[in-house]
């Protein structure tokens, strides 16, 4: 009787392992998106979304096997060959709907396809790590000679059965016990998934000629040579398992997986899936855009209505409140062109210092169009601007959302004119960035805050930059219309890691950390990693553009416009060198603009400190003494940092911050020694007046050469 190939019993035995790519068939692995749309909610399409990408990472590895394979025919390749044609075919069918539950289908095969991988690396780097049952594998692929024509292929069947025992008997039961303990859908049963287990039949014929035509390819086996191997000697030789064994290990892999008792290899391996999920991406880097890797977040923009809105915006005859609208309008219209799955709601405040102040409208809604429309409508000014009280209740209202929707991530971005007129933000003792961790906020949730047309280092910038940092957010000063819409494209912007050329495995664990932080928004550490991925791999244009990506996040504005200018001089994409000229020409400004801020700042900066060392010899500063404690404290970090965030290096300027920045230091250690300042008040004035002229002076003298030497962008 004519019995299945072994390269059908090889596939059937891996055909739940993995994925699907390469140009053999008419539809695109990467046309995954309907697939990922049907998923009934947002933590099954991300779920879906991720682990698609992830197999698609794997045929890529698998992929890679194969070429080494038909290039050199050495037989450990043949597995990975015969692997690679079987999950290709089983992804096909995944994006095809043709399994009712396709994340649990997935993560079995991510779990199969880690334990070879695993074994296949330590084997590779000659570690001792690899398991016994896959170590006969290799050692019995290295030891056949896969270019000598061999009696009926039994030199190629006897390689391929060690890996189907090694795969089989294995592999295949910790993976499925694994999967199970990792059930995305914990009501799906036992038997609905075992069908699907099974439900590989119809793929066996394909890949088995596609296996077949690679062992032809290099000389190993002749295709009709390996079937007079098949249907002569099957019955005979051992070599050659027939269908009903390999079906009887799987159904023994199957009950073992699933059951309770122990099984006695070593843990599940586990393998980096950020690389997997990289490589899936750069496969398919042109449907990147529609991942719902940002799924459910929402963005609420809390607008001040008080009186002084209604007044005309800077350089303007448009009244501000219309400014900000507009500047909302712009940015709602932008994230729906770019199809970001978010709620956007609006909010505006004023009125009393009541728990519920009178004036206050709040609309969200994932239908950006209505958004749009609430923008549009006029909306009434007057009133005060309690502050406090809008933001303790868009807590409430965010909180409210996320209990209904369960959305992940949310965003408010706070955007006032002037100081609150229903009590302070921030502590006594701190003067502004000094962010209190303890804060009652919850951790899915970030305050963004914008000051329109508010003095730099007044009290009211002050507030929004204590409320922006201690949420782990962003301050953003706007003098105009522009820098305004600036400001709310910036903070509802999303960084995504391109995925980087270098497969090697310092480069991987690099762009995996770099790429995480920009999903959490760990905007600092992604420039962290990024950084060190260019120094030590230069050469990979992914990773400057990510390094670009990371500057920009972190304002680091000039970097930025360097690293997206070196990356530009490698493109031959025509729209993408205008969206990275486009992009430059903001960044141009942004610096300039920022840097007309920071000199604000050392003004302001200056203006605080004379004043209060010249109240300090009537000691009329004592009950801001503790603000002023937390003023020496952050401003001499600030100083130490300067001409990095000015990402300017004259000597004059690192010279004369570091002056300022020892001298407010001094202060602030002397001042740290008085435990009770009210108590011990001569002591603190007569410390302060004695260490506080010398940072006066130096601080003075910084701004002056600033001014002196008309710091503008260097073009």
């Amino acid at each position: 009787m004519i019995r299945s190939s072994i390269y059908s019993i090889l596939l059937f035995g891996c055909l739940s392992l993995s994925q699907i790519l390469v140009a053999q068939t008419k539809t695109d692995i990467c046309d995954y998106q309907a697939f990922v749309d049907k998923g009934s909610s947002a933590a099954d399409k991300e779920a879906r979304f991720d682990r698609y990408l992830k197999l698609i990472g794997v045929v890529q590895e698998l992929g890679n096997y194969r070429q080494d394979f038909i290039a050199e025919g050495n037989l450990i390749n043949l597995f990975p060959t015969a692997y690679y044609h079987t999950t290709y075919s089983e992804m096909l069918d995944i994006i095809s709907n043709k399994f009712n539950h396709p994340i649990e289908k997935m993560q079995q095969m991510l779990a199969f396809y880690d334990a070879y991988k695993a074994n296949r690396v330590a084997y590779d780097n000659n570690s001792s790590t690899v398991e016994t049952h896959w170590k006969d594998h290799f050692d019995k692929a290295a030891s056949f000679l896969s270019n000598k024509v061999n009696f009926s292929c039994t030199g190629i069947a006897s390689t391929l059965k060690t890996s189907i025992i090694a795969h089989v008997q294995y592999d295949l039961p910790r993976a499925i016990r694994y999967a199970k303990q990792q059930q995305f859908d914990p009501t799906v049963s036992e038997q609905a998934l075992k069908a699907e287990f099974y439900a590989t039949d119809a793929i066996f014929a394909s890949t088995n000629k596609k296996t077949k035509k690679d062992i032809s390819s290099v000389r190993a086996c002749a295709a009709w040579w390996q079937s007079v191997g098949e249907a002569v000697f099957a019955d005979f030789i051992p070599i050659y398992p027939n269908d009903a064994t390999v079906v009887k290990w799987r159904k023994e892999a199957w009950a073992k997986g699933m059951g309770n008792a122990p099984i006695s290899l070593a843990p599940q391996p586990e393998t980096n899936h950020q690389v997997l999920l990289n490589l899936g991406k750069k496969r398919c880097k042109s449907n990147q855009p529609t991942q719902p890797s940002k799924s459910e977040a929402v963005t609420l923009f809390l607008l001040d209505v008080s009186g002084s809105m209604g007044k005309p915006a800077p350089g303007s005859n448009q009244l501000k409140i219309k400014a900000a609208a507009n500047a909302g309008l712009r940015t709602v219209k932008n994230i729906q062109q770019q199809m970001q799955p978010k709620d956007v709601g609006v909010m505006v405040f004023a009125g009393g210092c009541g728990k519920n102040p009178g004036n206050i409208q709040v609309y969200i809604s994932n239908k950006l169009n209505e958004s749009i429309a609430f923008f549009e409508q006029n909306i009434a000014t007057g009133g005060g601007t309690p502050l406090p009280q809008a933001i303790e209740q868009a807590q409430r209202v965010m909180e409210d959302h996320k209990r209904i929707n369960n959305f992940t991530n949310g965003t408010v971005v706070v955007l006032s004119d002037g100081a609150s007129t229903c009590g302070a933000i921030r502590p006594a003792q701190v003067y502004a960035y000094q962010a209190n961790q303890a804060a009652d906020y919850p951790s899915w949730l970030r305050f963004h805050t914008v000051g329109f047309d508010i003095p730099a280092g007044s009290a009211a910038e002050r507030d929004l930059q204590y409320l922006a940092a201690s949420t782990g957010g962003k301050y953003f000063s706007a003098k105009n219309d522009y820098e305004l819409t600036r400001a709310f494209q910036k903070v509802t912007q999303s960084f995504v890691a391109i995925p980087v050329d270098d497969q090697s495995p310092t480069a991987q664990s690099l762009a995996a950390k770099g790429t995480e932080a920009f999903v959490d928004e760990q905007y600092p550490n992604a420039l962290s990693y990024w950084t060190d991925y260019h120094e030590n791999f230069p050469a990979d244009q992914a990773g400057l553009y990510n390094l670009a990506q990371a500057q920009e996040a972190n304002e680091r504005y000039r970097s930025a416009i360097e690293s997206y200018q070196k990356y530009m001089d490698q493109l031959e994409d025509f729209d993408q060198l205008k969206k990275i000229e486009a992009k430059i020409k903001l960044l141009k400004e942004d610096y300039k603009n920022f840097l007309e801020y920071q000199k604000k700042v050392l003004a302001s900066d200056l203006a605080y400190l004379e004043d209060y060392y010249n109240r300090l010899f009537d000691q009329n500063n004592l009950n801001l003494a503790l603000e002023f404690k937390g003023f020496n404290k952050e401003k001499s970090g600030y100083y130490g940092e300067l001409p990095d965030i000015l990402e300017l290096d004259q000597a004059w300027l690192v010279r004369e911050s570091k002056a300022v920045s020892r001298g407010l230091n001094k202060v602030y250690k002397s001042l740290e020694k008085i435990k009770d300042i009210k108590k011990d008040s001569e002591r603190f004035v007569t410390d302060a007046i004695a260490k506080l002229g010398q940072p006066v002076m130096s601080l003075r003298k910084l701004v002056q050469r600033i001014e002196e030497e008309k710091i503008v962008f260097p073009e």
